[in-house]
């Protein structure tokens, strides 16, 4: 089983986990194109960095290229 966490990064480069978003199960397959819904209520212009948990235990993270409002 695949799972994956979101992440703020924040302006000054810390990241913090977003809660509602700390434990995403993928549905469907990498076949078929996993996809998974997170909403984040915070505010504050942020990067979102998506961390990839294989069913192995490792992580890989991945940053978006813009920041978001």
């Amino acid at each position: 089983m695949w799972r994956y966490r979101v992440h703020r990064e924040l302006a000054n480069g810390r990241r913090e986990v977003v809660s509602a978003c700390a434990s995403i199960i993928a549905t469907g397959s990498c076949v078929r194109a996993a996809h998974y819904q997170c909403i984040d209520r915070n505010r504050q212009a942020v990067r979102y960095v998506i961390e990839e948990i294989t069913r192995f235990g490792v992580s890989t993270f991945y940053t978006t290229v813009t920041r978001t409002r």
